[in-house]
């Protein structure tokens, strides 16, 4: 075969090619082409509809876009008018919610004064200076003192331990720092004191703090509301101190006032050490910027005209609570080293009553109480005890012995830690000084 043959084309070869060839674009034509343009066809009429509705959708929303212009510019000129209204009707309202707020707090004010200044009085007319005595002389004769106040009653732990701290050198505040109250009253023990402080509501911690410490030999003295309060039954020596201020705060400015009292007295007791420890204090706050300068000696004179004279302010609480003149130790002393008897106390009552009936001061009906804070008064210490040897006194239990929580006899004295007491049988009994709650004397008529 050679390459003439190889170019050459068979007529036949290329006719049936050419025909074939037709065949199939007929066929295309027919069975593809045609429903391919019917389906581009059907495609633009559906995307003509699309532009259609978008066109009358976008008119739409210009029209709406126009009316809400004009129905904005219409809200804003209202709402501009509706807020100036508004802004004249509370600046009105205003003026009259602080006047009459500021009435109100006037006159709560003036109440508040008045109740607070009652209840100051209250206290100080219906405390028993023999309370306020023993509780003076058991913080003086304490190895340790702790205070406990909790919730509300917190303040006042911290105002009178922020004073006796000053005074004394072993003074703990209990204030629940550690996990739980106890632990920081485990080493509490006989000659210690604990001065637990509740009102109202009575904090359930206090009272088993107090309970604690009295099973443990320690004296316990307490601060409450009244002779109903729980705290008095855990307590060897109880200050009352009045909380009837109406409201759902509570009111401190009556046990203010008593403690104040307290620490005015507890420090007068210890004035020559004081003196030379506020001197050392004073250097030291010097030292340190502890407390900012005093004021200019016109701005001190300015505030003291405007303020009145309020020295010895304390020094009178004091009086007024210990019934008497806190003007010497001296004089203290004295005072209890001597015991008024029922007797005397008659005595004076005969006395007194003769002479009122002669002068008739009062013209109203009154009745004549002639007391001694020496009667039935707490022994706390072993020199009480050698004091008042021979004396009928009462003794309370923490717990029964042979049935009974409570004896009566006369007193021999403390002897190898134990309480001895003559009972009206004959019969001598003794007490481990642990487990009595209680000694006093005997109120005998």
């Amino acid at each position: 075969m050679n390459f003439q043959s190889l170019v050459e084309l068979a007529p036949w070869t290329t006719i049936a090619q050419i025909c074939n060839l037709l065949i199939q674009i007929v066929l295309f034509k027919k069975f593809l082409f045609q429903p391919i343009k019917n389906i581009i066809a059907k495609r633009q009429a559906e995307v003509d509809g699309l532009y259609d509705e978008a066109g009358k959708a976008k008119a739409d929303a210009e029209e709406a876009k126009a009316a809400y212009e004009t129905h904005l510019k219409t809200a804003s000129e209202e709402a501009k008018a509706i807020t100036t209204r508004a802004i004249s009707s509370a600046n009105l309202a205003s003026e009259q919610i602080v006047s009459t707020a500021k009435a109100e707090a006037d006159a709560m004010r003036e109440k508040a004064s008045r109740e607070i200044e009652l209840e100051r009085r209250k206290t100080m007319d219906e405390l028993r200076p023999q309370d306020f005595d023993m509780a003076v002389e058991c913080i003086l004769a304490a190895r340790r003192l702790y205070i406990m106040g909790l919730r509300s009653s917190a303040p006042l732990a911290m105002f009178l331990y922020h004073y006796l701290h000053q005074i004394f050198d072993e003074v703990v505040l209990v204030q629940n720092l550690t996990g739980d109250v106890f632990e920081e009253i485990d080493r509490i023990q006989k000659g210690d004191v604990l001065f637990g402080i509740s009102f109202p509501r009575y904090s359930a911690r206090t009272l088993e703090c107090m309970r604690f410490a009295r099973q443990h030999g320690a004296q316990v003295i307490g601060m409450t509301d009244g002779v109903m309060s729980p705290l008095r039954e855990e307590s060897d020596i109880c200050l009352c101190a009045h909380t009837d201020m109406s409201g759902f705060v509570d009111s401190l400015a009556a046990p203010l006032s008593l403690i104040n009292a307290l620490i005015v007295s507890l420090g007068m007791s210890r004035r020559t050490e004081l003196s030379e420890h506020f001197k050392r204090l004073e250097g030291i706050w010097n030292a340190h910027s502890v407390y900012i300068d005093k004021l200019p000696a016109e701005q001190i004179a300015s505030k003291a005209a405007e303020d009145g004279n309020a020295d010895g302010a304390p020094e009178q609480e004091a009086a007024e609570a210990t019934g008497g003149d806190c003007k010497s130790a001296d004089t203290e002393t004295a005072a209890k080293t001597q015991y008024v008897s029922t007797d005397d106390c008659e005595k004076v009552s005969r006395f007194l009553s003769a002479e009122l009936d002669r002068i008739d001061p009062i013209e109203q009906n009154y009745y004549l109480e002639v007391s001694s804070p020496g009667m039935d008064r707490v022994l706390l210490r072993e020199k009480d005890f050698k004091r008042f040897a021979g004396e009928q006194v009462d003794i309370s239990l923490y717990k029964a012995a042979s049935g009974r929580k409570t004896y009566e006899g006369k007193l021999v004295g403390l002897v190898d830690g134990q309480i001895v007491i003559i009972q009206e049988n004959g019969t001598e009994i003794a007490f481990p000084k642990e487990q009595v709650a209680k000694t006093k004397l005997a109120v005998i008529f």
